[in-house]
């Protein structure tokens, strides 16, 4: 029976959990795309949800380095490299590297399983076809113009690469924002069924789903409480096209998309907590938040914001939340520990009753011993988000 699984569009068919018999051997397989952005997006960094009835692991948003290995080779009519779940797709340049095996009786000498003339590890290759697990190459885009249009790449098979791996090129470049894009692609048919679930595995600073040409989103998505003192945050849509989350926690949040009508998808997501951490530290002669100096922030509504007010460099100063008359405020405020001190927080619960756009200052000093307090604005009171457009 054949083991290759391609990436064909199912409708009205679980295909997770797939497990088919070759040869009488049991092998389980799973719609998964592990998705790294330098490999998985466009020149824009968007993801297409082009593998129906699979399931999309964001990982690696900013990365631009994607190397997986390979753990066999077959030399047949043509040379077919083994690298489980690789996601290579046609057209992608790699490079080789350690395609080797160890020498009979030996445990520190290898035999390069290469073809003589393309060892150098600078070599460039093409992805000529893909399964799941296996791809073929042609070396490609070589300057020496003899090098390139080969097909005929290993000298024989071998079942025990020894750290043989491939290396995806790109003219990505880095990013520090780990900012995630998906295209939900259109449905124009009344082929219905089809789905897909993803989770966000990285700390993505925001995720936007969109939807393509007419189709809308119906559904919510639920945003759970924290620490006991704050209700789940849950929001409902009917015919949107976007969604845009900024400012929260997505690490761990898992997000399904299921078609029930032609234009229209379900969404259902869960983020895991509305609280928002800032680290509070001392630099010189004044408070940074998150190593920058302290500006307005917005805090919104049904959110939990907490301070990690635990850097030694904090010891003995002040963090001190006043209203518009520079009074002490405390309503819903909660201090664990002291300034300086392991595992010292305060956290911040932003009442629904809150008045829109009223700001909170901090009073600290900017020297321990100076005799004249700060009164800084920090944050100011908005609306809780509504996160479909």
């Amino acid at each position: 029976m054949n083991q290759n699984i391609t990436d064909g569009k199912y409708s009205n068919v679980e295909v997770t959990n797939k497990t088919i018999i070759g040869n009488l051997n049991f092998k389980k397989y799973e719609n998964i795309v592990y998705i790294n952005n330098v490999l998985n997006t466009d020149e824009n960094n968007i993801l297409l949800l082009n593998k129906s009835n699979s399931k999309y692991i964001i990982q690696n948003l900013s990365t631009v380095e994607y190397k997986k290995t390979i753990t066999e080779i077959e030399k047949t009519n043509k040379d077919i490299f083994t690298s489980n779940n690789h996601n290579l797709k046609n057209g992608d340049i790699i490079k080789l590297n350690n395609i080797r095996r160890l020498k009979p009786d030996s445990t520190t000498l290898y035999i390069n399983l290469l073809q003589d003339t393309i060892q150098a590890n600078t070599i460039t290759y093409k992805v000529i076809t893909t399964t799941r697990n296996t791809f073929t190459l042609k070396t490609f885009g070589n300057s020496d113009n003899s090098l390139n249009n080969i097909s005929n790449i290993i000298k024989t098979s071998n079942k025990n690469i020894d750290s043989g791996e491939f290396e995806l090129t790109t003219t990505k470049t880095s990013t520090e924002n780990k900012v995630c894009k998906i295209n939900i692609p259109n449905n124009t048919t009344d082929d219905i069924g089809v789905f897909y679930n993803i989770i966000i595995n990285d700390d993505a600073t925001s995720l936007e789903i969109n939807t393509l040409g007419d189709d809308k989103l119906i559904g919510y998505i639920n945003i759970g409480r924290n620490e006991l003192i704050s209700n789940d945050i849950i929001e409902e849509v009917d015919a949107k096209t976007k969604l845009l989350i900024t400012d929260i926690p997505l690490k761990h949040s898992s997000f399904e998309l299921i078609n029930i009508e032609k234009n229209k998808w379900f969404i259902k997501g869960n983020l895991f907590s509305n609280k928002i951490t800032h680290k509070l530290t001392y630099d010189t002669d004044d408070y940074k938040i998150d190593g920058k100096a302290i500006s307005l922030m917005n805090f919104y509504k049904n959110f939990v914001y907490e301070f990690d007010i635990s850097d030694p460099t904090l010891l003995n100063y002040l963090f001190i939340i006043m209203d518009s008359d520079n009074k002490n405020y405390y309503k819903n405020i909660i201090q664990s520990g002291e300034m300086g001190h392991l595992n010292s927080f305060i956290r911040i619960y932003i009442d629904p009753s809150e008045t829109l756009d009223y700001i909170y200052k901090i009073k600290y000093k900017k020297i321990k011993t100076s005799l004249n307090y700060e009164f800084i604005p920090l944050y100011t009171i908005k609306a809780t988000p509504t996160y479909f457009s």
